[in-house]
């Protein structure tokens, strides 16, 4: 079948050409991999300056691409499905409010990466039936974090996410945890920087926020800011880490919908310390230590001396831990990925019965 994957929405980050993207952008590249590997002919549209074949998919520009194809996957909005001719349509999502243009109707299936995600879309946008929607999960590709020989960093931290997100919590924290734990350190793998840049004309509480932890973060004693890093890098950062200590308070309330931050952390065997938020009870909760709602310091100072103890001080609750991080890892594994998209291809375009 021909599949066309159309990404025009992605613009923050150039999925084949930036140095670092996000979740969004990775989950593209997984998608068009598995897609290629199940032996269709993919073409991605994106954002790109130029037009690329790479490992059997073409990436076309925002400009310039077909028009038509067996099975139209829209991320994230249908807004730009009107420019297409198509048999099946796909509507994957990474968050639960897309701009649908009347289209809904029209959709095969939306694909959603939680129960959370999916109650949230049928709630927000009234014209899909629940029958459309379906619990289409992310992936770890697990083949990136082994074998790597890449030795934990006693007391290190990880913050792999958008800084919005509540690092100031760990900013606040950070006085009382290198008093506590002399050895603590946080890596910072995320354009701070350029988080801030285009946040800073706000002027609103989010900007002022991010400008505090920019500040700090210079100078805090055993924080590194790491900035854009390529995929290998990240992948490497986050086998040093011991924890990832994500103090999740978003400035938009229903977004957290799934972590793959918390995914890939877990395929490199860190402790993950959440919030009980939205649609993490239900994803992490046997396998992460998760805090109360709002952020309460104190119990985040708690858990987080107790898990960079010594490691002659650590306790089995510690080892338990690390087992249950990799097994959800192993549950997430792009195998499994694939798998699923040659299951949804198969039930979309099997032929309706004779009437």
């Amino acid at each position: 079948m021909h599949i066309l994957l159309d990404a025009r929405r992605y613009q923050m980050y150039l999925p084949l050409s930036s140095k670092m993207h996000g979740a969004t952008e990775l989950l593209l590249k997984y998608a068009a991999r598995a897609l290629q590997e199940l032996g269709h002919r993919v073409d991605v549209i994106a954002c790109e300056q130029r037009e690329q074949y790479v490992d059997g998919v073409y990436w076309w520009t925002r400009t310039n691409f077909p028009r038509s194809c067996d099975v139209l996957v829209a991320f994230d909005q249908l807004t730009g499905a009107k420019d297409f001719e198509y048999k099946r349509l796909l509507l994957p999502l990474t968050f639960s409010r897309p701009a649908t243009a009347g289209l809904e109707g029209k959709v095969d299936r939306v694909l959603c990466l939680s129960q959370r995600n999916k109650e949230l879309l049928l709630r927000n946008c009234p014209g899909f039936k629940p029958e459309q929607a379906v619990i289409f999960p992310p992936c770890v590709d697990l083949a990136e974090y082994q074998g790597k020989g890449v030795k934990k960093i006693l007391g290190r931290l990880i913050w792999c996410n958008s800084p919005d997100r509540g690092l100031w919590h760990l900013m606040a924290m950070w006085p009382a945890l290198k008093e506590a734990v002399p050895n603590i350190s946080l890596s910072i793998t995320y354009d701070l920087e350029g988080r801030l840049h285009q946040a800073k004309w706000m002027h609103d509480g989010v900007a002022y926020r991010l400008w505090e932890v920019w500040e700090w973060a210079k100078s805090a004693p055993g924080v590194e800011i790491k900035g854009v890093l390529s995929r290998q890098e990240l992948v490497q950062e986050q086998l040093k880490a011991q924890v990832f200590a994500y103090t999740c308070d978003p400035p938009e309330r229903e977004s957290m919908v799934h972590c793959i931050s918390a995914l890939e952390c877990a395929a490199a065997r860190c402790v993950l310390l959440m919030p009980s938020l939205e649609a993490f009870p239900d994803l992490f909760g046997k396998v992460a230590i998760l805090t109360r709602v709002p952020i309460d310091h104190e119990e985040w100072i708690f858990h987080l001396k107790a898990l960079l103890r010594p490691p002659e001080e650590r306790s089995a609750f510690y080892t338990d831990w690390l087992n249950t991080t990799q097994c959800l890892a192993e549950s997430y594994s792009y195998e499994r990925y694939k798998e699923r998209w040659k299951k949804l291809l198969e039930e979309i375009c099997e032929p309706s019965p004779l009437m």
